[in-house]
């Protein structure tokens, strides 16, 4: 329907009415532009999941489109492998990045910086910021050597955060001019 007020009573109706046969429409909602109805899909599929219906939901996340982020909560108990998460880290959906990165975190595994490199190149400057404090935690030459490498990002909010983060790991205070940070190092 295009009130999205219906497909959101109908997301509440199929929970409380369950039939498998409503799962492919309940997939698409997932990808809807009204936050309820995506969230009412998700919550509804959640409730219903098979462990037959996890490639189904892999594949969504895989595709990288609008219902992404929603797949991957409805995936948020499921064991990825430490490649799949880092492959997420390409993701141009802001929240999937992030739940990948969680669930590493959540494993206590430690990113390499090779790993890291995804999410430090990611189109979405959001993405790329959550790479910055474990590249800095990494700490070694090769960490710093990226960080000042990032000094020459376009956006200017995410260069102030990896001045921040070379301040954090240096004790150093340089400025903004990338020229004076890659002299110094």
């Amino acid at each position: 329907d295009a009130d999205a007020r219906i497909r959101w009573y109908a997301c509440q109706t199929a929970r409380l009415y369950w039939d498998a046969a409503f799962a492919p429409r309940l997939r698409e909602l997932l990808g809807d532009e009204d936050d309820r109805v995506r969230s009412y899909a998700r919550d509804c599929l959640g409730e219903h999941l098979a462990e037959s219906q996890i490639p189904v939901y892999r594949k969504i996340v895989e595709e990288d489109g609008p219902a992404a982020s929603e797949a991957f909560n409805l995936l948020r108990d499921y064991k990825f492998s430490r490649e799949q998460l880092v492959h997420f880290f390409s993701s141009t959906n802001v929240s999937v990045v992030s739940t990948a990165f969680l669930h590493l975190r959540d494993q206590k595994l430690n990113l390499k910086l090779n790993e890291l490199e995804p999410i430090l190149t990611n189109s979405q400057v959001e993405a790329r910021m959550i790479g910055l404090r474990p590249l800095a935690l990494i700490g070694n030459k090769e960490a710093v050597d990226r960080l000042v490498a990032l000094l020459h990002d376009p956006n200017e909010v995410f260069r102030w955060m990896v001045r921040a983060r070379l301040h954090w790991l240096t004790g150093q205070s340089l400025g903004s001019d990338p020229a004076a940070w890659e002299k110094w190092w």
